[in-house]
């Protein structure tokens, strides 16, 4: 039940579509915090994303697409806020809809199946699934530029996407410096060997058994 965002590039064939509750993907079966994208009508797939415990996600747009192509189907759960916001070839269909019911944990995930005990199956084809633990809108932008210039969709992007003409491209830091073991809270580290009245940007990167994480970056001026 963290921040994440999810991001499918898949196509639905035609005839893929028989009941209205075929899904691309669907996590876990139907009971609270469990979730899915599904078609919501036949033969068309309308993008709808349902989530047990609240059913309707009161607020969330569908969108239907079209069918024998590929498109990128982004959801994004903002844990913080409580709140969902969903994206279909870079358009908002919902911007941060209550979403107050938390996520379910470790449950099973279906690949172009609902969230019945026996799925009903949606033909198509997958071509990638990304989940990154980021709500930010920047990585997921980046992300969906990696995905839609890899996949050759470009075609499809909202024409305002960031990265519809050009793929991201990520600066890395051109100096590690290692701070060690460093406690909860505030500290102080002296870096050496930098030049006077310079602008350097850093990034922290954390390091935890449950995984590694980059904060945004800051900057400082040097004086002397």
């Amino acid at each position: 039940n963290f921040n994440q965002t999810w991001l499918i590039v898949a196509r639905i064939d035609t005839g893929g579509v028989d009941n209205a509750g075929d899904s691309l993907f669907s996590y876990g079966y139907i009971s609270p915090g469990r979730w899915e994208l599904r078609s919501n009508n036949v033969p068309n797939f309308s993008t709808k994303i349902t989530k047990g415990g609240q059913p309707a996600l009161a607020g969330t747009l569908t969108k239907t697409v079209t069918l024998d192509s590929y498109h990128l189907f982004t959801i994004s759960f903002d844990r913080d806020q409580k709140r969902i916001s969903n994206w279909v070839d870079g358009t908002i269909r919902t911007n941060g809809a209550a979403d107050p019911i938390g996520l379910a944990e470790k449950q099973k995930m279906t690949i172009m199946g609902n969230r019945n005990g026996n799925p009903q199956m949606l033909g198509g084809k997958m071509a990638e699934i990304i989940c990154m633990r980021s709500v930010r809108p920047d990585d997921r932008t980046r992300v969906e530029g990696y995905l839609i210039h890899k996949w050759g969709i470009t075609s499809a992007m909202d024409a305002s996407h960031p990265y519809k003409s050009a793929q991201p491209v990520y600066a890395q830091p051109l100096t590690h410096v290692s701070l060690g073991n460093k406690a909860l809270g505030a500290f102080s580290h002296t870096i050496t060997n930098l030049q006077s009245s310079t602008t350097y940007k850093y990034r922290f990167q954390g390091v935890h058994a449950l995984g590694k994480s980059f904060t945004q970056y800051g900057h400082f001026t040097t004086v002397s």
